[in-house]
């Protein structure tokens, strides 16, 4: 099991590696492009262009936009934890609740955009 580079975590692995840390899975969907923590920007820009262009209340922002950021911002907290500190199931559990707002907000963007 070889460790990963920092290069790899933060820029061009695409997925966590077998055997990464919990905190290398943490800096890796905090940080690096291809991480979930990247998804939800793409996703938030999205909201925020429909808010900006009239399409959606500015209320979206709040529900399922930039300002419903609390597993992100927590995900991104415990990146910067001591290694022993980042436990498994806090990061699997950030994880999904992130990708849980990705796939709902995809939804409303769907039905928005007929």
């Amino acid at each position: 099991m070889k460790k990963p580079t920092v290069d790899a975590i933060f820029h061009t692995a695409t997925e966590p590696g077998r055997g990464w840390t919990n905190k290398n899975v943490a800096l890796f969907h905090a940080f690096n492009p291809n991480g979930i923590v990247a998804l939800k920007r793409l996703r938030d820009e999205t909201v925020n262009k429909l808010v900006n262009d009239g399409a959606v209340p500015s209320g979206w922002l709040l529900a399922y936009g930039t300002f419903s950021n609390y597993p992100t911002e927590e995900l991104m907290r415990i990146a910067g934890l001591p290694a022993v500190s980042v436990k498994e199931s806090r990061v699997r559990t950030l994880i999904s609740m992130i990708s849980d707002d990705i796939k709902y907000v995809d939804e409303k963007i769907a039905e928005v955009t007929k």
